[in-house]
C-alpha cells in the first residue's frame, strides 16, 4: 500500500486513523515505562534526560551560581524503589 493510499483511508475511516493512533500511545507508554525503570536502576543519562523533561525549570541547562535559592533541586536518597511497570505522571 502507497503512503497516499493509506493517508486517503485514514481521512475517509476515522477508525483506522483512531487505530494507529492507539498503536503509537502504547508505544510511548512502553518506552517512557522503560526509561523511568532504567533511571530508578541507577541509569545517570536516563535520569538526567528524565529531569530535563519532567522538570526543566529546575534542570536546565544552566549554571547554579545563576539559580536562585528557590530554584535549586531537592537531592533524595531514600526514594523507594517501585517494580517499574506503574508510570509516573
Amino acid at each position: 500500500m502507497s503512503r497516499s493510499t493509506l493517508c486517503l483511508w485514514k481521512e475517509k475511516h476515522s477508525d483506522i486513523s483512531d487505530a494507529l493512533k492507539k498503536g503509537k500511545e502504547v508505544v510511548d507508554y512502553e518506552v517512557e515505562n522503560a526509561l523511568l525503570k532504567s533511571a530508578l536502576e541507577g541509569n545517570v543519562t536516563a535520569q538526567i534526560f528524565w529531569l530535563k523533561n519532567r522538570k526543566p525549570v529546575v534542570w536546565k541547562d544552566k549554571r547554579d551560581d545563576e539559580r536562585k535559592e528557590s530554584e535549586m533541586p531537592v537531592i533524595v536518597n531514600d526514594i523507594p524503589r517501585g517494580n517499574g511497570k506503574s508510570k509516573i505522571d
